[in-house]
């Protein structure tokens, strides 16, 4: 075997490893990222890579792998949330200023014509969307569920959540752009 081929680990070591340094983890964890969903989901994405690779860490280094390990998922996970926190607040301001723009344009017919086809083209843009990216869309707008609350919904992992999220804004784009250019 190669030097950079990860191993996997024996569970029995694993359940060791996690009987061991689990609080430990978790309290670390939490100090980073302040949430407990969060955390539960690094310290089992942690404990799945260790499952996957940690065969090759040497007896006496494990803890110091496995803090290594959720450091580095944790600061993902952080990475993540600042952009989704960024495209969320893009949006809000976008929104806001449609909003603001609307209020000022009421006698205006043909305003109100072009954001009526605004909104026909982007429910038609959704309608394109695979199913499982529709749905995370529409509970996340229509029904203004957090990205959590829809994780715990679906029974799905948060991260999944928001990557589907980020895959239909993707699409929603690809589509709108090809429907201007048309």
């Amino acid at each position: 075997m190669e030097p950079d081929e990860s191993k996997q680990l024996d569970p029995a070591r694993l359940t060791k490893w996690h009987n061991e340094y689990f609080s430990q983890l978790s309290a670390f964890l939490f100090g980073l990222l302040r949430n407990h969903s969060l955390v539960e989901e690094t310290v089992q994405t942690t404990f799945t890579k260790a499952l996957l690779s940690g065969g090759n860490v040497q007896p006496g280094s494990e803890k110091a792998w496995l803090f290594q390990v959720a450091y580095h998922e944790a600061m993902a996970v952080r990475r993540k949330a600042g952009i989704h926190k960024r495209a969320v607040s893009r949006v809000e301001n976008q929104l806001r200023a449609t909003e603001n723009s609307g209020s000022h344009s009421k006698s205006r017919p043909d305003e109100n014509l072009l954001q009526s086809e605004t909104a026909k083209e982007v429910r038609a843009a959704l309608d394109e969307l695979p199913g499982n990216l529709q749905q995370v869309v529409s509970l996340r707008i229509y029904e203004e569920k957090t990205f959590q609350q829809i994780a715990d919904e679906l029974k799905l992992p948060l991260g999944t959540v928001l990557t589907r999220m980020r895959s239909a804004l993707q699409k929603l784009q690809v589509v709108l752009k090809r429907d201007l250019d048309q």
